[in-house]
């Protein structure tokens, strides 16, 4: 025989709901993040760009199923506690991930700077080196 759903029994139905979006939305944000880690180590900085700026978007859309989230009228039962527990497992992997990709750029800009310092030094050579083998000037008499 049919059970009809209670007032606490949709709520929590459609809290499983937000947390199932959230969790696939966290998915696609932790494959844009190794994404990210890629192209820093090719150093394709437009497609870095682009993938934060994909990321960004994801992270506005969880944050308006958060706000639209309906407070949980009970304790979260074995599935719903197993998407949460996913979650979190999710946002750590993410923030490792992201903490990679922050070294790999710091490491790409400190060699960018020691490529910069080599091609200035190496530009006061060429102009020092230059600057002395040129004759110096003399003025010749031709009067004797």
């Amino acid at each position: 025989m049919g059970k009809n759903k209670s007032g606490d029994d949709l709520k929590m139905e459609a809290l499983k709901d937000c947390y199932q979006k959230q969790l696939d939305f966290y998915r696609e944000i932790f494959s844009l993040t190794h994404d990210e880690e890629k192209a820093i180590q090719e150093g394709n900085y437009q497609k870095l760009i682009l993938l934060t700026q994909q990321k960004d978007k994801i992270i506005q859309k969880i944050e308006k199923i958060k706000k639209k989230m309906p407070a949980a009228g009970r304790s979260l039962n074995m599935e719903e506690q197993k998407i949460v527990e996913s979650i979190i497992l999710l946002l750590k992997k993410i923030l490792n991930q992201d903490k990679k990709n922050q070294s790999l750029l710091k490491e790409n800009m400190l060699q960018t700077m020691q490529d910069l310092q080599k091609i200035n030094k190496t530009r006061l050579l060429q102009k020092i080196y230059k600057g002395s083998s040129e004759p110096a000037a003399r003025f010749l008499d031709q009067k004797k």
